[in-house]
């Protein structure tokens, strides 16, 4: 069978993605930063039916790690791994690890002839414009033409207090452009592609109960507070608009790398706002409503005010992907957190 190597395979994307491969008949490899996240990682339900055919390899720094073992035969290289969070300190903090971290593995995976196949995880953050309120931008449509305006400069005036946003996003393009310089740098002959998704929501498989729930990554923490901290809870504000769903993302991976596609790929399922998630989850679970946020079903919600969009012809054509709607995504989540014990008295 062939190998595919996941990068952080104890993420949320990356998790999704080697089940994708997993179900197309594929051997997955990760790389993980200790044993314990190693252990923990193949330890949840979702690889339960895939005994002996996932398997990991340390790798400590994605800035300065050896992927040598990690690339040792495989096929493709899925590479999810990348900071994704708010709370950081410094520029430098974002961008050493998402663009050295990308330039590194695909370096090292030029050399191993195997390699047929890449794909990055981007965002939509290297697409879209993000200095003005997205209720601003109604009827703007973007596409894989568009850049984050951001620069290098732009960051490195930043401090900690409005920063990470920027830091976060900057890095995510200067990543995304850092992968096709090398590419083409090193002559790879691999395909490689960037997925770019908004905010991706869905299914937490990355957990084996709901311990830490709130405390995640940003997707499943984001969620979980639209959907299991209690009916007089408050839901975040909103600051984004458009979504994606894990599911979409992780297909998108698989896709670019079987059918050898090339660029970037926009992935967009619809749009939300949190107030329009705890609504949703209410709805479809009346049985729950002790545990979601109460939103009032006549109270407008702020994508209402009207929001971008995301065009997605070139993943349609060019993938054929699948795309869920809130409603499926939403409700796919509650029963995950539900698998995982969030909703116990």
């Amino acid at each position: 069978m062939p190998t595919v190597l996941i990068t952080g395979i104890n993420g949320f994307v990356a998790i999704h993605t080697a089940v994708q491969f997993l179900e197309n008949g594929w051997d997955v490899r990760g790389t993980v930063r200790s044993e314990e996240k190693g252990k923990k990682a193949l330890a949840v339900p979702a690889f339960e039916k895939y005994q002996g055919k996932v398997a990991y390899v340390i790798v400590e720094d994605l800035i300065e790690g050896d992927f040598t073992e990690a690339l040792e035969g495989v096929e493709a290289v899925a590479h999810c791994a990348s900071p994704w969070h708010f709370n950081g300190k410094s520029w430098s903090e974002y961008r050493d690890p998402a663009v050295q971290g990308t330039t590194r593995i695909l370096e090292q995976a030029a050399k191993v002839p195997s390699v047929k196949g890449a794909a990055i995880v981007s965002s939509f953050a290297a697409v879209g414009d993000f200095s003005t309120p997205f209720y601003k931008q109604d009827g703007r449509v973007y596409s894989e033409d568009d850049w984050l305006a951001w620069t290098d400069e732009d960051c490195e005036k930043a401090d900690e207090k409005n920063g990470p946003q920027m830091w976060y996003c900057t890095s995510k393009k200067y990543a995304e452009i850092a992968a096709f310089d090398t590419q083409k740098r090193v002559g790879a002959s691999y395909s490689l592609a960037a997925i770019n998704p908004p905010a991706i929501f869905g299914p937490s498989i990355h957990y084996s109960s709901a311990e830490g729930l709130d405390k995640s990554d940003v997707s499943t923490s984001t969620l979980y507070a639209c959907l299991a901290t209690g009916k007089d809870s408050k839901v975040p504000e909103t600051a984004f608009s458009a979504f994606a769903d894990v599911r979409s993302v992780a297909s998108a991976m698989y896709l670019t790398i079987t059918k050898n596609k090339s660029g970037r790929f926009c992935i967009y399922d619809g749009n939300y706002d949190h107030e329009l998630i705890a609504k949703t989850g209410r709805r479809q679970r009346p049985d729950l409503e002790k545990y979601i946020p109460f939103v009032a079903e006549d109270k407008s919600t702020p994508v209402e005010q009207g929001a971008y969009s995301i065009n997605t012809s070139k993943a349609d054509k060019e993938l054929g992907l699948k795309h869920y709607t809130l409603e499926q995504t939403i409700g796919d989540t509650i029963a995950e957190f539900e698998k995982l014990g969030s909703y116990k008295a």
